[in-house]
């Protein structure tokens, strides 16, 4: 007996972070974009969603127009100024349990306004519906909370 597995099916951590996605977006202000990006393969973080001011992808996708206008006529990379790149105003990495993997284990927060965040996180002690076992800042490349969730 054959078992085939469909690659396109989707682990519970990714359904949840479907739902996330989609309860942010239709949450969030008209000036903000959410944006759901896979994790790179091999790695134990499962997505990523982050938020953009829309003005700053405007002017991002503006730049990159013309920046590649100048290139197309002639004008040598070095001279020119490198086009503006918009950065997110939040980042949410989501990683699985470490006991249960097909469970949402914690979320790693990046962004401009962390402190009032944990705040939030901390009074609510929730965030996406999960209660917050958890939720710290850490320092890595930059500065992050590190939200553990009840699975």
């Amino acid at each position: 007996m054959k078992t085939y597995f469909n690659l396109n099916s989707t682990t519970s951590v990714e359904s949840q972070i479907n739902s996330i996605f989609n309860s942010l977006s239709s949450t969030l202000s008209e000036t903000s974009v959410v944006v759901k990006d896979r994790a790179p393969k091999g790695g134990s973080c499962k997505g990523f969603i982050s938020v953009f001011n829309k003005a700053d992808l405007r002017r991002q996708n503006e730049e990159e127009k013309e920046y590649r206008e100048y290139i197309r006529q002639g004008y040598s990379k070095e001279s020119l100024q490198k086009p503006f790149k918009a950065t997110p105003s939040v980042k949410y990495a989501f990683y699985p349990n470490t006991i249960s993997p097909d469970k949402l284990g914690s979320v790693a927060i990046y962004g401009k306004n962390l402190a009032s965040l944990l705040l939030m996180i901390k009074k609510s002690n929730t965030l996406f519906g999960h209660r917050v076992i958890s939720a710290t800042t850490e320092i890595g490349v930059r500065p992050f909370l590190d939200v553990k969730v009840a699975a």
